[in-house]
C-alpha cells in the first residue's frame, strides 16, 4: 500500500485511538488524461447503476458519501454501523434479485466504533 501511493506520488497513513477505532488514509496526485477530456465518470471499474453498501456512524459523512457516489452513477444504500451493513448484505443474498439487480458491489466502510 506505501509502494502504491509513492508511486501515485502521494502519503498513506493511519490514526489509532484506543476505543475510538482507527482511521487509514492515503494521498494521490491525479492528472487528466492527455488532451484535456473529461474524465469518465466511473468507480473502480463499477458500471453505472450499480449498487454499493456506505458505512458510516457519522450522519454528515454518510450523506456526502452517498452524493459523491451517486455522483459516478452508484446507487449508495447508506447504514450507520457493520452490523447494519453485514445484516443488509445477508437479506440481499438470501432475496431474489429484479432484473438487472446484483449485489453491491462496493463497501465504503469508514470510521465506526461497533
Amino acid at each position: 500500500s506505501k509502494q502504491f501511493a509513492e508511486l501515485m506520488q502521494g502519503l498513506i497513513g493511519v490514526e489509532s485511538a484506543a476505543g475510538q477505532g482507527s482511521l487509514f488514509w492515503f494521498t494521490a496526485v491525479l492528472r487528466r488524461p492527455p488532451g484535456g477530456g473529461p474524465v469518465p465518470r466511473r468507480l473502480c471499474g463499477v458500471p453505472g447503476g450499480g449498487r454499493c453498501v456506505v458505512v458510516a456512524a457519522n450522519p454528515v459523512l454518510r450523506a456526502h458519501l452517498v452524493c459523491y457516489l451517486e455522483s459516478f452513477g452508484l446507487r449508495p444504500e447508506p447504514l450507520d454501523s457493520l452490523a447494519a451493513a453485514a445484516a443488509h448484505v445477508a437479506a440481499l443474498g438470501e432475496s431474489e434479485s429484479g432484473p438487472g439487480e446484483s449485489r453491491p458491489v462496493l463497501v465504503a466502510a469508514m470510521p465506526v466504533t461497533s
